[in-house]
């Protein structure tokens, strides 16, 4: 994206949905099952973004459709979006209160595990459940973050931890 006109100001129009950014297999599978899934029907969907091309982040999530959902965009599945630099732990403690979700009922995916800019690591210490994801939200991540949720949360067991990929 560094290439992109305008990039150093995120000026608009920015990058396109589907062509310089596109939503991975996993993330588009979790997206629509979110959206489409009774079963999903009470879970509030949010973003946390680390990230100085905020202008950018917020047009994408306008122009991608909801898999499956026509005339639905991402932006429209969002509770709420926390879209801007600094630190990931002031964007939950932004998330926590304007949802009124405690640390413990989130569920996180993140390419940053560990390190300087280790999100994962700052996240599960506030007690969420962090999936470390470094290939991008794939549909066995997906898969094995929901499900170690359910056991935690069914073992009333602290979920405060990262997950890292198999």
């Amino acid at each position: 994206l560094r290439k992109l006109p305008g990039y150093a100001g995120a000026e608009l129009p920015g990058p396109r949905a589907g062509t310089d950014v596109w939503l991975l297999d996993g993330a588009a599978a979790a997206l629509h099952a979110l959206a489409t899934c009774e079963e999903w029907s009470s879970t509030r969907i949010a973003v946390a973004s680390r990230t100085n091309k905020g202008r950018w982040a917020q047009q994408l999530l306008r122009d991608f459709a909801c898999p499956g959902v026509p005339g639905t965009s991402l932006a429209n599945l969002l509770a709420q979006a926390e879209i801007y630099p600094g630190s990931k732990v002031k964007h939950f403690e932004a998330l926590s209160e304007g949802l009124g979700v405690d640390y413990g009922e989130m569920l996180f995916f993140d390419d940053a595990a560990d390190g300087p800019y280790g999100n994962c690591a700052a996240v599960s210490k506030l007690g969420v459940l962090s999936a470390h994801c470094p290939l991008g939200l794939t549909v066995d991540v997906w898969r094995d973050a929901v499900a170690a949720y359910a056991e935690s949360a069914a073992a009333g067991e602290p979920k405060g931890r990262i997950l890292r990929p198999a």
